[in-house]
């Protein structure tokens, strides 16, 4: 199985590297830069630099591009708060068709495009406590579509990041095994052609 993660806005850090390694199969990581901050970088800071970068579209393009390579068969994709945002974007478009799975972390920005239709099943997982909006509402408005659509309760944004003050460990450890789980759920295709390393 092949897994694309797309980064969060502090970029592929040494920390989700190990979440990488930690998962099944091969794993490819994308970020909205080929610089991650270095340790100690602010959440204010790292939002600063993703915006200096181009902010979300800069990030879809990116991605797109990242995904329209013919030699690349992704099974899987995970998103995490700016990169689960640009995933979603992506999740419309043909290329999405060929995804086994999905699962977004706290992409708070879907907010802004809730009405896409997902072409692959995804798994939308919001953090309870949000600054810029309610979540509660979100979930609602995409459980009522028929989406698979929760709040992990007493969480913040950026849990599954040990860099981001909302870091949940336990969270990070439940949510890392259902994900090795699900890598091991289905075995790829044959006939699929893996990314040259």
């Amino acid at each position: 199985m092949t897994t694309l993660i797309a980064a969060d806005i502090f970029g592929a850090t040494p920390e989700l590297q190990g979440f990488a390694i930690a998962l099944d199969g091969d794993v490819l990581v994308t970020a909205a830069s080929d610089h991650p901050l270095p340790p100690g970088q602010s959440e204010a800071q790292a939002y600063a630099a993703f915006i200096a970068a181009g902010g979300v579209a800069a990030y879809v393009a990116r991605l797109r591009k990242r995904l329209e390579d013919p030699g690349l068969a992704i099974d899987r994709v995970i998103g995490f708060s700016a990169g689960a945002t640009a995933l979603w974007t992506l999740l419309a478009t043909p290329a999405a068709a060929h995804w086994r799975s999905a699962t977004l972390f706290y992409g708070s920005r879907i907010r802004d495009a809730a009405d896409l239709e997902p072409r692959c099943p995804v798994k939308l997982i919001f953090a309870e406590q949000e600054s810029a909006f309610d979540p509660a509402a979100l979930v609602a408005a995409l459980k009522a579509r028929g989406l698979d659509a929760a709040i992990e309760p007493g969480s913040r944004h950026g849990f599954m990041n040990e860099r981001s003050s909302g870091f949940d460990p336990a969270l990070y450890r439940r949510h890392l095994a259902a994900l090795r789980l699900d890598a091991g759920s289905t075995s790829r295709p044959s006939d699929r052609r893996r990314e040259p390393r």
